[in-house]
């Protein structure tokens, strides 16, 4: 293999052109390329930061963060929990960090740190909830719930942050529930209709996020650095290295702008390659910002109502089939596939199509990474 070469990746701002689905709504596929071609640089930029925050130092409000953290860890956990919370994080995405002891009190303790503490600590359960087969199932369980159990915003809030993205909702929207269809660590989803009548969902990100973010990501920077130096492990599987990837990660889901590009990427190789059985749902060429974004409106089974979904008379191995080659064909053909493919991101259509939901993780593959792969 050493000799091989990957095929060149195809020009994805070509497969936009060419994208029919994309072309079924006005305006759609110039809005597309343009937020293709600003990712390059905003992803670039947020690359640099990374770096910048996973860099330990002490700044003000760093030390405010790196002190109510280590309260937190004495007061709600153990001082150990911090770094063997960051070691299952780390070992989640296959770094070769040794597992985690799996007692039932070091997993209780890094529990309490999760909930003691800011949304890049939920974060961190999110990546561990979802390592099936990288992490013992024990952690696993025990972390489920940070995909499940983000609080809502106050009543009112999500409103107000539409409004100053996009102006008075009144004027876009016709109606707009109230109460969020779903709520996660990065923001929360409403159900809408436009002015023109069109069932849409408005996703808002939580006000504050990137100031809590940063700080959080500052704090585990020195938290790491001094792990490293007390723990030959920690140093061998460098924990610091991880920190920079999550912060590159964080920071770009934290801007819909991104999600939104990444999102018409996938759905158009999905076009290229003649997948039907995968959906995207488009977002509004014209209502999308840093903090919100509408999407057309999609609903069907949940991904793990398997009985619902055979008595509909969908053919579920057809629907993984599917799935599995959709993955495959993105990854090594074109470069780009869903970064946090689980059930909770998935919902399967009346008609048996699989819709893919939440692309602020997207993963891209140069030439080497795809041969790599293969």
């Amino acid at each position: 293999m050493s000799s091989a070469t990957a095929p060149p990746l195809p020009d994805l701002a070509d497969l936009i052109r060419r994208s029919a689905r994309l072309a079924e709504v006005p305006g759609l596929t110039e809005q597309a390329l343009v937020w293709h071609q600003e990712a390059t640089g905003r992803r670039r930029s947020i690359a640099i930061e990374a770096v910048d925050l996973a860099t330990p130092r002490v700044w003000p409000d760093t030390l405010a963060s790196l002190a109510s953290t280590l309260w937190r860890a004495t007061t709600a956990a153990a001082p150990d929990a911090p770094f063997r919370l960051l070691a299952a994080a780390a070992a989640s995405v296959g770094l070769r960090v040794e597992p985690p002891n799996a007692s039932a009190a070091t997993i209780e303790r890094a529990q309490r740190l999760v909930r003691a503490g800011g949304p890049a600590y939920v974060k961190l359960g999110q990546f561990i909830a979802t390592a099936e087969g990288l992490l013992p199932d024990e952690w696993v369980h025990a972390f489920s719930w940070c995909r499940d159990e983000a609080p809502p915003l106050d009543e009112g809030v999500a409103r107000g942050v539409v409004e100053r993205e996009l102006g008075p909702i009144d004027e876009i929207f016709s109606s707009f529930d109230a109460e969020p269809l779903a709520a996660g660590s990065i923001g929360q989803v409403h159900r809408a209709r436009l002015v023109d009548g069109t069932e849409v969902v408005v996703k808002v990100r939580r006000p504050g996020l990137r100031r809590r973010f940063r700080a959080d990501l500052e704090t585990m920077a020195i938290v790491t650095a001094t792990a490293e130096r007390l723990h030959a492990g920690a140093r061998a599987a460098n924990v610091t290295g991880f920190v920079e990837l999550f912060a590159q990660l964080s920071l770009e889901e934290l801007d819909f702008r991104l999600e939104a590009s990444n999102m018409l990427d996938i759905a158009a190789v999905l076009a290229r390659t003649d997948q039907r059985a995968i959906i995207v749902p488009r977002p509004h060429p014209t209502l999308v910002t840093r903090r919100v974004m509408v999407m057309e409106r999609l609903s069907g089974f949940s991904f793990d109502d398997v009985e619902g979904m055979r008595a509909a008379g969908i053919d579920t191995a057809a629907l993984l089939r599917a799935g599995l080659i959709s993955f495959l064909e993105g990854a090594l053909l074109y470069g780009v596939f869903h970064g946090d493919l689980h059930g909770g991101n998935l919902f399967v259509l009346p008609d048996g199509r699989t819709a893919l939901l939440d692309f602020g993780i997207t993963g891209r593959l140069d030439d080497s990474q795809r041969l790599a792969f293969l």
